[in-house]
This record gives C-alpha cells, structure tokens and sequence, in this order.
C-alpha cells in the first residue's frame, strides 16, 4: 500500500526547499510543461512555465496556496515514489513523499533532516486541506501523528 508522509513547516524557505528536493536521492521529473495558477480550479489567471517560478512565486506571496508534485526514478532507498511541496495559506509549506508503506521510516527520517520543529504527518491519501488547523485537526483525527525527532 502506498503512503503519504508530509511535514509542515510553518514558515517558507528557499533554503529549505532547495534541501528538500535534494533528500529525493534521484532524478525528479517533471509531471506538468506548465503550471496554471491557481491549481485546482477551471478558471486560471496566468501559467508558471517551470517549478521554480512557482516556487519564487510563493515564496514572494506568503498566503499564496499551491502544490507540485514530482516523480523520482533512481533513488536506491526508495523505489517508484514521488515527491510534494503544497504552500498552505498560512505561510507554510507542505513537504510530502509518496511511497510504498515498507519504506516509511526511511520517508520519515529523510523529512527530519528538514527542521526538528516540523509536525509529521502519516496519510493514506492526500489530505484535502491548506491551513495548519485543518491539517491538525485532520492528524489528530485521520492519521499517525509522529512528532519530535523520532
């Protein structure tokens, strides 16, 4: 069964998601040519032509909301998974990895590195949500809360 590991940090990076996508430990691909915005909805304002003009793009617009999704191939720890970044309405962001439940610990150790004042978060799916209360409040009742540095 695949699982959804996701670590909130409230606070937006460069730094930090630079690091993130380096704990992929393997190719990232891309999964869309461009990037409308907002997601998630049939009337787009405008297209991001690559990642990282999203990600600038959020980082300048600390309530801005979005998710991208990569694809990673030839990581040796963690085979056919894929990786997440959501920027969630209350100025943090979402770092999420998508794999197999037999790899979850190694998931979970790999978002530590990020900061030990992060919330884990363990999900079956994707969490349909974008504050920190509708994320707590979905942990404490739909999912495995791992705190600290465990």
């Amino acid at each position: 069964m695949k699982l959804d590991i996701y670590y909130y940090i409230l606070s937006r990076s460069k730094t930090l998601i630079d690091q993130f996508q380096s704990l992929a430990y393997g190719v990232i691909e891309e999964q869309l040519a461009e990037y409308p915005y907002p997601d998630l909805v049939d009337d787009v304002e405008f297209y991001f032509s690559s990642r990282e003009e999203v990600i600038a793009y959020c980082l300048a617009n600390i309530n801005s909301e979005y998710s991208i999704y990569w694809n990673v191939d030839k990581d040796k720890q963690l085979d056919d998974h894929s990786i997440s970044l959501t920027f969630v309405n209350s100025a943090g962001v979402l770092f999420g990895i998508h794999c197999d439940e037999k790899h979850v610990d190694i998931a979970k150790s790999r978002l530590r590195l990020l900061d030990q004042n992060g919330e884990l978060r363990i999900f079956s799916n994707f969490p349909p949500a974008r504050t920190i209360d509708e994320l707590r409040e979905m942990g404490i009742e739909g999912a495995n809360k791992c705190s600290g540095p465990n």
